[in-house]
């Protein structure tokens, strides 16, 4: 199971977020931060191809699937209160 995004809303935070299972019983992140004077590229045969001054920062951490599923429901509230800010024109703040 593999999942990209390529994250490019804000400009100079753009990069990729990988989401895969490499090691049993963990999930794989792998966040890719890329230069914002670089256009971010699809995968090819399903791998990034940058130049080494694109790429200004990866982390790749592995996650238990109790980390995980703490990561999703904090993405899910995150995204929920981000749509709502969007909605009235104010900045989301969780706590």
């Amino acid at each position: 199971m593999s999942l990209t995004i390529s994250a490019k809303t804000v400009g100079y935070r753009q990069g990729h977020v990988e989401v895969r299972n490499i090691h049993p019983g963990c999930v794989n992140i792998e966040v890719w931060a890329i230069d914002p004077d670089s256009d971010l590229r699809p995968a090819e045969n399903g791998h990034f191809v940058y130049e080494d001054h694109e790429v200004i920062g990866d982390v790749e951490l592995e996650l238990s699937p109790d980390e995980a599923l703490m990561l999703a429901q904090q993405l899910i509230a995150s995204a929920e209160a981000a749509l709502d800010a969007a909605s009235t024109n104010k900045v989301a703040i969780l706590t």
